[in-house]
C-alpha cells in the first residue's frame, strides 16, 4: 500500500510538472511572437519613445558591411536573394548560375512597394538595368545607426544590413528621393503608405529601435489608410 501511494503521488507530481512546463511553453510563445505580426498600430505603440535625432556625423556606411554580404553561405548576395523573393513568378523570370550561386537573377518583373508600378527588366547584368531597380533599406542604415545601431556590434550591423526584412526593390527615382529620410520627412504616393508604414514598424519592432515624437505621428497617419481587418 505505501508503494502505491507513492507511486500515485509521484505520478501526481509529474502531471503536475508536464501541465507547468505546457502553460510556461505557451506563455513564452505569446511572448516571443513578434507584435508587428498583428496589429502594426499595437506594435508602433509599444516601440520606446526618444527625443528626434536628424543626424549623427559618425555615420558612414562602412559600419554596415562592404556592401551586400552572403550570411547564409549559399554563393549567393542578399542583393540577388531578394530579387528571387520578390520576383513576380506568375511573369517570366530568369536566373543563371555565377559561380557557388545557382540563383543570380539575371530577368524578371517586380512591384515597387513605394508605388505599387511594375517594373519589368530583361538583363540586369547590363549595369543600366541593374542601376534601374537599387535594393532600398526601409528603415535606413543612417536612421537605424543614430536611433540605436551605433552601440551595436559590427555583427548586429551587417545582419541589419542584409535582412530581407527591411529590404525591397523600387526605382532609382524612388530611391533617390527617399534616401536616408525617415517617415516624418518622406512618405511615398499614396498606393504604397500602407505597406511602406507597416514594414517599416516591423523592422523596428524587430530591432528594439526607437521612434521620436514626430516619426511615430507620421507613421500614425499612413497606418489610417491601412485596410481594416
Amino acid at each position: 500500500m505505501a508503494r502505491r501511494g507513492v507511486r500515485r503521488l509521484t505520478i501526481g507530481w509529474i502531471r503536475v510538472l508536464v501541465t507547468a512546463v505546457v502553460v510556461a511553453s505557451v506563455v513564452l510563445v505569446i511572448v516571443l511572437r513578434p507584435t508587428a505580426q498583428g496589429d502594426p498600430a499595437m506594435a508602433l505603440e509599444a516601440l520606446p519613445m526618444v527625443d528626434r535625432v536628424t543626424q549623427d556625423a559618425s555615420y558612414r556606411r562602412a559600419a554596415f558591411g562592404d556592401g551586400w554580404s552572403d550570411l547564409d553561405g549559399d554563393g549567393c548576395r542578399t542583393r540577388d536573394e531578394v530579387l528571387l523573393s520578390t520576383v513576380d513568378r506568375s511573369q517570366p523570370y530568369r536566373t543563371r548560375r555565377q559561380g557557388r550561386c545557382g540563383a543570380d537573377m539575371v530577368a524578371g518583373t517586380w512591384t515597387d512597394l513605394y508605388t505599387g508600378q511594375r517594373m519589368t527588366w530583361s538583363n540586369l547584368k547590363d549595369t543600366t538595368q541593374a542601376q534601374a531597380i537599387p535594393i532600398d533599406h526601409i528603415v535606413s542604415l543612417a536612421a537605424a545607426y543614430r536611433y540605436g545601431a551605433k552601440t551595436w556590434s559590427e555583427q548586429d550591423r551587417i545582419a541589419f544590413a542584409n535582412d530581407e526584412l527591411n529590404l525591397t526593390p523600387t526605382t532609382a527615382a524612388i530611391n533617390q528621393a527617399k534616401a536616408d529620410k525617415d517617415p516624418a520627412s518622406w512618405t511615398p504616393p499614396a498606393a504604397g503608405r500602407c505597406a511602406y508604414a507597416t514594414r517599416y514598424i516591423a523592422v523596428k519592432t524587430r530591432y528594439r529601435l526607437p521612434v521620436d515624437h514626430v516619426e511615430k505621428t507620421s507613421l500614425q497617419q499612413l497606418l489610417r489608410g491601412c485596410p481594416r481587418g
